[in-house]
């Protein structure tokens, strides 16, 4: 049996994409790596399909998931391994090109296979991370794969390392710009695809010279939040806009939307009105909205005295409480990182006593003793994926991703 149940709202993806993809006025990569951030690779891409233009992996084995799952669209693949360029070919996989000789093994595994690969070069832009470094490098890859009859060049890309820092996004857009102008040039000149993109979801909000002609969509199309150190009060007026009360997933039914409480028109539930390419933002509405949900099961519930301990370690109860055992630990992705976090029991907030074991958590639950069998909440609007990640001194992705093991995910739609 699970000790995590899973709920992801199909539907909150999909308002979130369309939403994006009107803010952008561009194409549209979807970002589905490490299980589509948590949230089940297969059901999400095939809900997603009909709105993007690129699907996302970070390796080969995450797209011909997708591909087995019956998706059509391009999958760009960041990363890959030489010995998997046969795989990439043969599934159709669009391979990140980092460097000569990836670009090598790419041509002789879509020999073997009898294909084309499709193929984006990666722009090391200021990160140190994947990618070529210069002028030179790009172009000497370029002309490699060009030459090729087993490669298709068909983009390029580099990745904002801190969007908080407005000086370094705009030393990395004109180096961007320095490569790769010339190269677009080129293959617009000719009629031949080429695109460029830069941007995850949050900058290319309030930038437009930063969407080029594909945004790739991450964390937003899940309904993160906005990150509180990146240009805060601008994505605020781009996202909510003056005035208006933000949209929020409820869990309530497990299913449905929590309808804004201001109903100007039917903006509040419809995604509001949207400002055309290089129209002020300021007439966006809503915020996106959180696709995730999780509870487990009480199992068991005790009243703890005074001086008396509560889990591992040296947790001492200050008072008489009642405790809640909850069936979800670390093995299911609820951190030791979660301690001092709050779970929800007959919608309260009980305070987790001490750290989270392997496989149940302990709740303060104050002055009602829970019954086993009832529903503790783990991942909700308020106790959101932000709101752990602050807890944890780490970003929402990681908690998003944590979830593993023990767990069964439910589709609403």
């Amino acid at each position: 049996m699970p000790n995590l149940t899973l709920f992801v709202e199909l539907e909150a993806v999909r308002r979130n994409l369309i939403r994006l993809r009107e803010i952008y006025g561009t194409g549209l990569l979807f970002m589905v790596k490490s299980n589509a951030y948590g949230h089940g690779i297969r059901e999400v891409s095939v809900c997603a399909e009909p709105l993007v233009d690129y699907f996302g992996t970070a390796t080969a084995e995450e797209g011909v998931i997708l591909r087995r799952t019956g998706i059509k669209k391009p999958i760009l693949v960041s990363v890959f391994k030489e010995k998997e360029a046969a795989l990439l070919a043969k599934y159709s996989l669009t391979a990140t090109l980092t460097g000569l000789s990836q670009a090598e093994a790419l041509a002789r595994g879509a020999g073997l296979s009898g294909k084309t690969a499709d193929a984006h070069i990666k722009i090391d832009s200021g990160m140190n991370r994947l990618g070529v470094k210069s002028a030179k490098e790009f172009s000497d890859l370029a002309r490699y794969a060009e030459a090729s009859k087993s490669i298709r060049l068909c983009g390029c890309h580099t990745h904002i390392f801190d969007a908080s820092d407005t000086g370094a996004v705009d030393k990395q857009l004109q180096f961007f710009h320095e490569i790769t102008d010339g190269t677009a040039e080129k293959y617009a000149s000719s009629g031949r695809e080429f695109i460029r993109h830069m941007s995850g979801s949050f900058p290319a909000l309030t930038r437009q010279d930063l969407r080029f002609d594909m945004v790739r969509a991450g964390l937003a199309a899940y309904g993160g939040a906005v990150p509180h150190s990146e240009e805060s009060a601008a994505y605020e007026k781009i996202i909510i806009g003056a005035g208006e009360t933000k949209t929020k997933a409820g869990l309530a039914a497990y299913g449905g939307l929590e309808k804004s409480s201001t109903e100007a028109g039917s903006n509040a539930t419809n995604g509001g009105a949207v400002p055309e390419c290089g129209e002020s933002a300021h007439s966006v509405v809503t915020t996106f909205i959180p696709a995730l949900s999780a509870v487990a099961e009480v199992i068991a519930s005790k009243r703890g005295r005074a001086g008396e301990n509560a889990g591992y370690g040296n947790n001492v109860l200050s008072r008489d409480t009642n405790i809640a055992i909850v069936s979800a630990g670390y093995g299911d992705g609820v951190s030791r990182r979660f301690a001092g976090g709050d779970v929800k029991i007959r919608g309260q907030r009980c305070r987790i006593l001490g750290v989270p074991c392997m496989d149940v958590l302990l709740a303060d639950t104050g002055g009602f003793l829970a019954s086993p069998g009832e529903t503790a909440v783990v991942l909700d609007d308020e106790l959101s994926a932000e709101y752990w990640a602050e807890l944890s001194g780490t970003v929402p992705y990681e908690i998003l991703c944590g979830f593993h093991n023990r767990v069964k995910y439910i589709y609403l739609s």
